[in-house]
């Protein structure tokens, strides 16, 4: 529960790109339209981090509209790479920096709130798709209709913790998993 402040904000996030609030745009764009994944977001993110909070460790990780690929999808204005970091020094009551990355390499930030923090592991492209399968076997199980999937990766008691949310096109909730997220184990359904 020490946490719940960053997975909050992680969260609240997901929902303001769902519903369209405009967070503000700034950066560079690459103009092209394709599916990006973790990998190619977090360098972007990494680079508004140095500028931003230069002794900034990553503590939250979350996507919006992700495909069963990892990549999230150029084609949706709400598809969000969103990243949370805060000064390294685990465990501090920290302001945090947000960094969101859309589909097009454009980039907004915003640094507020204050949390209890603790870095994660900087995943790849390999373990996003993983927990995507994962979760997605167990959604398949249930024989669910979806038509969207998000996810929200922070640190929880000691645990790093992948909540998937599966949505309808009208954006309400179908389904969430929630994984270990470096063992994959299933937490909770």
């Amino acid at each position: 529960m020490r946490k719940l402040y960053l997975a909050a904000m992680l969260i609240v996030t997901l929902l303001l790109v769902i519903t369209g609030c405009d967070t503000g745009t700034g950066g560079t764009s690459s103009g092209e339209k394709t599916a990006r994944s973790f990998e190619w977001a977090r360098k972007i993110a990494n680079e508004v981090r140095d500028t931003e909070m230069p002794d900034g460790v990553l503590g939250g990780i979350a996507a919006v509209y992700i495909d069963g690929s990892g990549l999230i999808d150029p084609d949706s204005i709400e598809a969000t790479w969103v990243f949370g970091f805060a000064p390294d020094g685990a465990g501090a009551e920290v302001a945090v920096l947000t960094v969101y990355v859309d589909a097009d390499g454009e980039t907004a930030h915003s640094t507020g709130g204050s949390s209890s923090f603790e870095p994660i592991p900087d995943y790849n492209n390999g373990k996003v798709v993983f927990w995507i399968t994962t979760a997605d076997a167990e959604v398949d199980e249930e024989n669910l209709d979806y038509a969207h999937r998000m996810f929200v990766c922070t640190e929880q008691d000691g645990i790093n913790v992948v909540t998937m949310y599966y949505v309808a096109s009208n954006g309400s909730y179908v389904a969430g998993v929630y994984l270990n997220a470096d063992t994959g184990e299933v937490l909770w359904q």
